[in-house]
Formats: structure tokens, sequence, C-alpha cells
């Protein structure tokens, strides 16, 4: 978990905007580990677009922890500010 995490964070660090970059980043946000999840989030709201903001909504409703909801929120409200 913590590889993925940090490839997250990576790939948002590097911008990285590739369709393959962002189907990772897409799919992290629902992975097992809250620390994944949340990175993905971060990043995805560094590098996606306003088409991701649904799936951060989304993710950020089911969310328990409340620092990785925090994350997917303001993802989201980056990406898309008005939902």
């Amino acid at each position: 978990a913590v590889l993925y995490a940090e490839a997250a964070g990576a790939l948002g660090k590097l911008n990285a905007k590739t369709p393959e970059a962002l189907t990772l980043l897409e799919k992290l946000v629902a992975y097992d580990d809250e620390e994944v999840r949340g990175m993905a989030a971060e990043a995805l709201g560094r590098v996606g677009s306003a088409a991701n903001a649904p799936l951060l909504r989304a993710a950020a409703r089911d969310e328990i922890f409340p620092w990785v909801k925090s994350r997917m929120e303001q993802a989201a409200a980056i990406l898309d500010p008005k939902p």
C-alpha cells in the first residue's frame, strides 16, 4: 500500500496527465488503504479535470476517514467548483 500511495503522490507532483495516469489515480481513489485513497484524491485534484469531480464526490460520500473525505472533497472542488 505504501508503494501505491507514493506512486499516486508522485503522479500528482509530476503533473502526469496521461490517460494511463488518470485511470490509475481513479482506481486508487477506491483502493482498500486509506493512505492510498487520500494520496490518489490529492493527486487527482492536481492533474485531473472537471470530469473527475463526480468520481471524487461519490467516493467522499462513502469515505469513513474524515481526513480522506476532506481530501476528496477538496480535490473535487478544485476540479469543478460548481457541482
